[in-house]
C-alpha cells in the first residue's frame, strides 16, 4: 500500500506553524476527520476541547487502527494518563531515553502538564503507547516577546559562561518536538522525511560581528583574519562609532553589513528608539549601504523595539533575547514577517570575564561546534572586535575549512531558508521505494531518517531510499555533560543576579 508521509494538524496555533516550517516536515490542516489512516503518517494536537464527539470518535478509531497522535497541550481527552499543571522554568531530563537523552534540561517559564505515568523530562515528555506521543505545553501561550533571563552555559572548563537570553529554549523545543514525530515514525517502521536544514549535506556556518565601540584598527584585524580563511562574516554596525570610515567598510570583500542602530544604547520608549533606528538607517543609506538585517544593542527587545522595528525594510533579525541556539524561523509582528537567525550566546568576551585563556576559549568553542556538527544543526557564532579571543576563533575558522563546512552569510542564511520555507514536497513510502518529489525541479536535499543513530541526506528522487541515493550521516548519540558539569548550572544564582545588575547599569541609554 502507498503510504502518504504527511503529518496532519488541527487548526494549528502560529507558533506550532512556526515549529513545523523551522523542521521543513510536510504537513496539512486536517479537512476531515474520516479516514485519517489514509492521509497521515501522524497528526498533531493541540487543543482537544473544542473536538465534537463525532471527531473525538475518528480519533479513537484512528488511534485504534494504530494511527500515530502527537498532543501538543497541557489538557487532554486523549490520554488516559493523569496530568498535573504547574509553572516551572527549567525541566531537568533524567531519563535516558535513546532519542532524548542528549537533552539535559528544557527552559520553558511557563506553566506545563506533567504526566504521572513518565520519567521524560519530569513527566513533559510521554509516549503512553507505541502510536501516543505527548508534549505538556499549549504552544499558543509562547511569546517571543517574553522577559529573557541570565543563564549559566555548560562548559567543560569551569567556570560556566553566562549569558542574557530568552526564557524559552526554541532550539530545545524544536529538537523535541521533532524527536517525538521521529519516534512516532520509527515505531510504524516509517521514516521521517523533512527539508535539509543547509544547502549542502553538511550544516552551515554562520559568524556575526557586533561592532559596539571598534576601532578601524581592530576591525581590520578582523577582517584580514576572516579573509586570509575564507570565512563571510556578517557584520552588525554600531554606525556612529564608524560613521568617518564607513566606505572603508564597504571594501571588506565576501563580508556583509548589517545594522545595530546609530548609538549604541537601548531604551524603552518608542520615540527615541525610532529615531535611533532611522538616524542609523539614514547614515547608512548616505554611504550606499542598504542592510538587510538587525541587532539590538546588548540583545535588548522590548516593546519600543516591537512597535518601531516593523517600519524598517529589513528581512531578518538576530537576538538570543528572542531565541538562541536554534533553527532560524519566522517572527511575524503585526503583518511584516522577519526572519530571526538565532545564534550560540557566548562569546570570547563572555568567556575573557570568567578568565578563560586562549586556548580555553577554544577548547569551548570547538566542544561546542563537535555538538553541533554531530547533531547536523548549524553553527552559529559571534564575536566583538574589542575583545580578545582572536586567536581562539582562528582555530575555529580553520577547523570549518576541515570540516568543509559551506560559510554563508545571514542575507544567504535567509535566502536559503526563505526558498526552503516556500518549497512544497510530497513524499510517499510503497514496497519500500519512497518518493520524494516537489513541483519543480529542486536543488534542496532532504533528510530521511529510519534510525535513531544517522540520517540518510538525498536529492528528491523516485528510488528506493539507501546509502546509494544519498549520503549517510551518522548522528551524535550522546551525552555532551556528565551529571557533576550539569549540576554547576543549578548553583550560585546569586552571582547571576549580581552579573545582570552590574550589566543593567553599565549600559548606554538613549
Amino acid at each position: 500500500m502507498k503510504k502518504r508521509l504527511c503529518i496532519g494538524v488541527h487548526s494549528p496555533s502560529v507558533v506550532l506553524r512556526e515549529l513545523l516550517n523551522s523542521l521543513g516536515v510536510w504537513y496539512q490542516e486536517i479537512s476531515s476527520f474520516e479516514d485519517l489512516e489514509s492521509h497521515y503518517s501522524a497528526i498533531i494536537i493541540e487543543n482537544d476541547s473544542h473536538f465534537s464527539p463525532e471527531q473525538l470518535q475518528n480519533i479513537d478509531r484512528y488511534k485504534a487502527n494504530h494511527g500515530a497522535i502527537l498532543q501538543i497541550a497541557t489538557k487532554s481527552q486523549i490520554l488516559t494518563s493523569k496530568l498535573t499543571q504547574r509553572f516551572v522554568k527549567r525541566i531537568w531530563n533524567t531519563e535516558s531515553h535513546p532519542l532524548f537523552h542528549h537533552i539535559p534540561y528544557m527552559d520553558v517559564y511557563q506553566t506545563v502538564a506533567l504526566c504521572s505515568n513518565s520519567d521524560l523530562f519530569g513527566g513533559l515528555i510521554h509516549f503512553e503507547e507505541p502510536n501516543v506521543g505527548f508534549i505538556g505545553i499549549d504552544a499558543s501561550n509562547i511569546e517571543y516577546t517574553a522577559q529573557s533571563t541570565r543563564k549559566y552555559f555548560s562548559s567543560h572548563i569551569e567556570p560556566n559562561p553566562d549569558e542574557l537570553v530568552a526564557n524559552l529554549s526554541l532550539g530545545v523545543l524544536q529538537d523535541i518536538v521533532y524527536r517525538c514525530l521521529l519516534q512516532l515514525h520509527l515505531n510504524q517502521d516509517l521514516p521521517l522525511v523533512t527539508k535539509w536544514t543547509s544547502p549542502s549535506t553538511k550544516p552551515y556556518f554562520g559568524f556575526r560581528i557586533d561592532s559596539d565601540f571598534g576601532t578601524k584598527e581592530k576591525l581590520d584585524e578582523l577582517y584580514h583574519l576572516l579573509k586570509a580563511e575564507k570565512i563571510k562574516g556578517t557584520w552588525f554596525l554600531h554606525v556612529k562609532q564608524h560613521e568617518e570610515y564607513l566606505d572603508h567598510l564597504k571594501s571588506y570583500e565576501n563580508q556583509e553589513l548589517a545594522f545595530h542602530g546609530y548609538e549604541h544604547g537601548t531604551s524603552s520608549s518608542p520615540a527615541k528608539t525610532s529615531i535611533n533606528l532611522n538616524r542609523g538607517m539614514d547614515v547608512l543609506s548616505d554611504h550606499g549601504i542598504k542592510p538587510n538585517g538587525y541587532c539590538a544593542p546588548y540583545g535588548i527587545w522590548n516593546q519600543a523595539m516591537w512597535d518601531t522595528i516593523k517600519d524598517f525594510d529589513l528581512h531578518y533579525l538576530s537576538d538570543f533575547s528572542i531565541s538562541y541556539d536554534a533553527l532560524p524561523h519566522t517572527l511575524s509582528i503585526e503583518k511584516r514577517e522577519f526572519l530571526q537567525i538565532p545564534i550560540h550566546p557566548i562569546c570570547t568576551g563572555s568567556l575573557s570575564r570568567k578568565r578563560y585563556s586562549s586556548s580555553m576559549m577554544e577548547e569551548y568553542f570547538l566542544n561546542y561546534a563537535e555538538q553541533q556538527i554531530g547533531l547536523q544543526k548549524p553553527l552559529m557564532l559571534y564575536h566583538h572586535p574589542m575583545q580578545k579571543g582572536l586567536e581562539a576563533l582562528k582555530s575555529i575558522f580553520k577547523w570549518v575549512n576541515e570540516k568543509k563546512l559551506p560559510s554563508l552569510s545571514f542575507s544567504e542564511i535567509t535566502s536559503f531558508c526563505q526558498e526552503r520555507a516556500s518549497l512544497s514536497f510530497e513524499a510517499y513510502l510503497h514496497n519500500g521505494a519512497l518518493t520524494i518529489s516537489t513541483q519543480s525541479d529542486s536543488k534542496f536535499l532532504f533528510g530521511v531518517q529510519s534510525k535513531v543513530d544517522s540520517i540518510l541526506v538525498m536529492p528528491q528522487t523516485k528510488q528506493q531510499h539507501s546509502t546509494e541515493s544519498g549520503e549517510l550521516i551518522t548522528l551524535s548519540t550522546q551525552k555532551a555533560f556528565t551529571e557533576q558539569q550539569l549540576s554547576k548550572l543549578k548553583g550560585n544564582r546569586l552571582a547571576l543576579l549580581k552579573t545582570s545588575i552590574i550589566d543593567w547599569k553599565n549600559r548606554e541609554r538613549l
